[in-house]
C-alpha cells in the first residue's frame, strides 16, 4: 500500500521537477567549487559594518540583510558560508515559485515546471546568489510570502496568512520595495476571500478575517523596524534616502527657484547649484556636492536633508515635466534592457569600505581573490539576448491577458506588478540590473502561467473539434 501511495505521489511532473532541481543544485555546486569565496561589491561594506553589534541602520538601505549576515557569522565566521547559504536559498526560492505556479495554474502541468526551470537558471538569480548583496535573501522572503499567501488564501487559513505577513514584513526590512509586496499580497488575499462562495455567514466572516492575519503580521514587522530606525535616526521611517535619490536623478534640472519659498535654500542653490551639473555620482557621494554642503550649512540632519531634497526634486519635476519624463524614460530603458555591471572584474582598494569591512570582520584581504581570480562568468551575453525577449514577452502577456479569453485576475496582478515595480525603481533610483530582479521573476512566473493557459485552451479546442 505504501509503495502504491508513493508511486501515485511521484508523478511525471514531480519527477521532472526533481530532475530540474538536481540540475540546479549541480550547477550551483559547480559555481561554489570554482569560486567558494563570494563576490564583494561596493555596497557590501555598508551591509557588513551594519551587521556589527549595536550598529545603527544605514540611511540608504535597510538592516535586515545585515542581521542575516550576523546570524551566519554566529554559526561560522567563514566568509564562504554566505555564498553557500545564498546558493541554497536560490534553490528553495525556485521551489517556492514552483509551488505558487502549481497553486495558481488552472490545471498543474508543464507551466509550473517552466516557472521552476526559468527561476532556477535565470542568469540574474545565479549572479546575485554569489554576491554579498541583499537580493538573494529578499527574493527568498518574497517567494516564501507569496507561497504562504497562495496556500493560505486557498485554504482560508489565518495561520498561513499570518506566516505570509511575517515573511512579507521581513522582506521590507531587507529592501524597502518589500512594502509594495505587502500591499500587493494584502490586496490579493482579500480579493480571493471575497470571491470564494460560502454557505454561511460565519464561514464568510472567517474567510474575510483570514486576510487580517496577514495585515496584522506584516504591520507588526514593519512598525518594529520603523521603531528601531527611529531609535537610531530620530524618524519613523524605513530609510532616509528616497528624496536624496530623486534629487540626484533630477540634479541637472534643479534651479534655485525650485527651493522656494525658503529664501535660505534659494540663496544656497544660487551659490552652490553649479555642483548639480557634475553628474549623479558627484552629487550623491562627494563631500563638496550641493547635498553635502546643504547638510552642513543649512544644518539639516539626515531625515531633514532627505525631506528637503525630495521637496526640491519634486518642484523641479513639476516645473520641467518634459525633461523629467525624458530622464524617466532613460531609466526605464536602463531597468528593462541593461545587463548591469555585476559581472565585471572589480578591484577593491584598501581605502574602500568593502575592503575594510571584510578585513576587519572576517580577517580576509579581499584582493587575495578579487585580483588573482577571474570573475568573468557567461552572464552578460545570455542576458543581452534574454532581457529584451523577457520585456517583449511581458508586454505581450499583459496585452493578451487584457482580452476576455485569457483574463485571470491573479496573473494580471503579477504582470501589472512587475511593470509597476520596474517603473517604481526607475523613478526612485539610478537603476541597475539587480534592482529589477523581483520584476524579472514575476515576469517569468506570469509568462509560464499564461503559456500554460493558452496551450491548455488550444488543446481543449482541438479535443472539442475532434
Amino acid at each position: 500500500m505504501t509503495a502504491v501511495r508513493w508511486t501515485g505521489w511521484f508523478t511525471t511532473e514531480r519527477r521532472a521537477a526533481a530532475a530540474l532541481v538536481a540540475l540546479g543544485a549541480a550547477l550551483r555546486a559547480a559555481l561554489f567549487a570554482a569560486q567558494p569565496e563570494p563576490r564583494v561589491w561596493f555596497d557590501t561594506g555598508t551591509y557588513l559594518f551594519c551587521s556589527l553589534p549595536g550598529a545603527a541602520p544605514a540611511l540608504d538601505r535597510q538592516q535586515g540583510y545585515s542581521w542575516f549576515l550576523r546570524g551566519l557569522r554566529a554559526i561560522s565566521p567563514d566568509l564562504r558560508l554566505i555564498q553557500a547559504t545564498q546558493l541554497t536559498l536560490g534553490l528553495i526560492t525556485a521551489l517556492l515559485f514552483y509551488g505558487i505556479a502549481r497553486r495558481l495554474a488552472p490545471r498543474p502541468g508543464w507551466a509550473p515546471l517552466a516557472a521552476l526551470g526559468l527561476c532556477l537558471f535565470w542568469p540574474t538569480n545565479l549572479l546575485l546568489e554569489t554576491h554579498v548583496l541583499s537580493e538573494a535573501l529578499f527574493l527568498f522572503l518574497v517567494a516564501l510570502a507569496g507561497y504562504a499567501a497562495a496556500e493560505g488564501a486557498h485554504r482560508g487559513s489565518p495561520w498561513l496568512l499570518g506566516a505570509a505577513g511575517l515573511a512579507a514584513g521581513a522582506s521590507a526590512s531587507v529592501r524597502v520595495v518589500g512594502l509594495a509586496v505587502c500591499g500587493l499580497l494584502a490586496a490579493l488575499t482579500l480579493a480571493c476571500a471575497l470571491r470564494v462562495p460560502t454557505a454561511s455567514a460565519r464561514e464568510r466572516a472567517r474567510r474575510l478575517l483570514a486576510p487580517c492575519a496577514f495585515v496584522v503580521a506584516a504591520s507588526l514587522i514593519v512598525l518594529a523596524y520603523m521603531s528601531h530606525y527611529r531609535s537610531h535616526r530620530g524618524a519613523w521611517a524605513m530609510e532616509s534616502w528616497a528624496g536624496i535619490n530623486r534629487y540626484c536623478m533630477l540634479a541637472p534640472l534643479i534651479r534655485p527657484e525650485h527651493a522656494a519659498p525658503d529664501e535660505r535654500s534659494v540663496a544656497f542653490l544660487r551659490e552652490h547649484g553649479d555642483g548639480n551639473l557634475r553628474g549623479f555620482d558627484f552629487v550623491m557621494w562627494d563631500d563638496e556636492s550641493p547635498l553635502a554642503i546643504a547638510a552642513r550649512e543649512l544644518h539639516l540632519p539626515p531625515p531633514a536633508l532627505d525631506r528637503w531634497a525630495s521637496r526640491v526634486a519634486l518642484s523641479a519635476a513639476l516645473d520641467r515635466p518634459v525633461d523629467a519624463g525624458s530622464i524617466l524614460l532613460d531609466h526605464l530603458r536602463e531597468a528593462t534592457l541593461s545587463v548591469g555591471i555585476l559581472d565585471r572584474h572589480v578591484k577593491l582598494t584598501p581605502a574602500s569600505a568593502a575592503h575594510q569591512a571584510v578585513k576587519q570582520i572576517y580577517g580576509v584581504d579581499v584582493s587575495t581573490w578579487h585580483e588573482t581570480r577571474s570573475f568573468t562568468l557567461p552572464y552578460r551575453r545570455p542576458l543581452t539576448v534574454l532581457k529584451p525577449i523577457l520585456a517583449a514577452a511581458a508586454l505581450g502577456a499583459l496585452a493578451l491577458q487584457l482580452s476576455r479569453r485569457h483574463r485571470r485576475g491573479v496573473q494580471l496582478a503579477l504582470a501589472g506588478s512587475a511593470l509597476l515595480f520596474t517603473a517604481a525603481v526607475s523613478i526612485s533610483i539610478l537603476p541597475e540590473q539587480r534592482h529589477v530582479q523581483l520584476a524579472e521573476n514575476l515576469m517569468l512566473l506570469n509568462i509560464a502561467l499564461l503559456a500554460g493557459q493558452v496551450l491548455a485552451r488550444q488543446r481543449a479546442q482541438e479535443g472539442t473539434a475532434r
